[in-house]
């Protein structure tokens, strides 16, 4: 590992002959380079489909859950949420959504 930089207008410093690990979860070098990455898929992918007359959302689903709690269980909430916001009388709603959107 070494210590690298430039001068001038484009003054940059960081380190060299780092250990690249790709961890998206662990790792804060990784992570902001997969990050970036991922950034540049989104916005090649939201220009096409604009290109298009596409248009996009996005939403975010969470859910109270505790250490240890098993995923199956949670999953399984998960869909059951889902499955309720979707369909019958309350899936009115989203169904709007859907088509306003």
């Amino acid at each position: 590992m070494y210590l690298r930089g430039r001068t001038g207008d484009d003054c940059k410093a960081g380190f060299g002959g780092v250990f690249k690990c790709g961890s998206i979860w662990v790792c804060p070098v990784c992570s902001a380079k997969v990050a970036r990455e991922r950034i540049g898929e989104l916005d090649r992918l939201l220009t096409w489909n604009t290109s298009l007359g596409g248009s996009a959302g996005m939403v975010t689903f969470t859910a109270s859950h505790y250490k240890g709690q098993k995923l199956k269980t949670l999953l399984k909430a998960m869909q059951n949420a889902w499955s309720r916001m979707t369909t019958g009388r309350a899936g009115q709603h989203w169904r709007n959504l859907q088509d306003l959107l």
